[in-house]
Parts: C-alpha cells; sequence; structure tokens
C-alpha cells in the first residue's frame, strides 16, 4: 500500500528545488508524485480526497474531448510510473549544466545511486515492519501517526542516502584527480 505521505513531501521537496537551486529537470516527476498522493489518499479514506467521483468524471470527460488533456493526462501517468527514471534524468541535466562535469557526474550518479539503492531496502524493511497494515480501518488519528512514522523512515532514508551519496561522490572525484596527478608528476625512470 501506497503511503500518499511519501509522493506529497517528495512533490514538495522537487518544487522548492526547482525555485530555489533552478532544478529544471525535477518539474518532470513532480505531476507523476502529485498523482500518486492523490490515488493512495483516496484509497486510504482520508477525508480530503475520499470522495473523488466529480473529480474522476470531470478527467474523464475532458481526455474523452481534449487530445491536450489525453496528452497531459498520458504524461502525467508516465510521470507516476518512471519517477526514477526521470529523477536519473534530471541528474543527467544537473552534470550537462555543471562547470566542472566530471565532478557533477561522479556526485550524481553516487548520490542517486545511494539513494536508490537505500530506498529499496528501506521499503522492505517498511513492509516486514508492518506499520501500514490495516491502516485503512484505523481512526483517523492513528491513522495519520502511523501514515507519518512510515513516511520519517521512507523520507528520512531518501534523504540522508542521496546526500551521503553525493559526499561519496565527491570523494570519489577528488582521489581520481589526486591519482591522475600523482601519476603525472612521477617521472619516468629507466633502468639499465
Amino acid at each position: 500500500m501506497l503511503n500518499p505521505f511519501i509522493p506529497a513531501t517528495y512533490a514538495i521537496r522537487n518544487t522548492n528545488k526547482c525555485f530555489e537551486n533552478g532544478d529544471i529537470g525535477r518539474y518532470l516527476v513532480i505531476p507523476g508524485q502529485i498523482r500518486n498522493a492523490c490515488y493512495a489518499a483516496s484509497a486510504l479514506n482520508l477525508p480530503l480526497i475520499s470522495d473523488n467521483n466529480l473529480i474522476a468524471k470531470e478527467m474523464t470527460n475532458l481526455k474523452s474531448t481534449s487530445k491536450f488533456f489525453k496528452g497531459l493526462d498520458n504524461f502525467i501517468d508516465f510521470s507516476a510510473k518512471n519517477t526514477n527514471l526521470l529523477l536519473s534524468a534530471a541528474g543527467l541535466i544537473r552534470v550537462m549544466g555543471a562547470q566542472d562535469k566530471k565532478e557533477a557526474a561522479c556526485k550524481e550518479t553516487c548520490s542517486l545511486a545511494f539513494m536508490f539503492g537505500a530506498e529499496n531496502i528501506m521499503k522492505k524493511i517498511r513492509k516486514k515492519i508492518g506499520l501500514l497494515n490495516n491502516v485503512k480501518y484505523a481512526s483517523l488519528p492513528k491513522k495519520l501517526l502511523l501514515l507519518g512514522l512510515d513516511s520519517i523512515l521512507q523520507i528520512g532514508t531518501s534523504i540522508i542516502s542521496y546526500n551521503y551519496g553525493a559526499k561519496m561522490g565527491l570523494r570519489l572525484n577528488k582521489f581520481i584527480e589526486n591519482n591522475k596527478l600523482k601519476n603525472q608528476q612521477q617521472p619516468r625512470q629507466l633502468y639499465f
């Protein structure tokens, strides 16, 4: 079961990164994250979105009468299903825009690899813990508490692993650069 707080928080964080850092590649994942949050909230009968029949009916009418809205719906669906792919593309855009492309490539590759790996591990741990088991039928305060704890585990893992991966990527780049300098400075000796 998807926790609506997780994609909603990711959408907020990505929107902030777009505005604060000019990270244009992250705009692509925001619509899908918002859609995932709305669908998950609806499935859990959260009060704000539990009765979305009117919205669903209107969206269906818009998609059937307009190619633009059908295309927009297809993009949002793609964004929702391929968030990691689009985040990787955003990382590539950041590398292409960086002054030191080698350093940016090491940083982005490590940060995304650490983040995706840690998120997968945390998903398995969260499933074993079972905070979301029967959450659909819990009282609203208990539901919000369980969803909040589950979100902290996943989002905290994501943030910490991304930042750690970025630091490791910068260290890796520095190590590679130092080795290059070392190899260039040592004169070759000829032995007879």
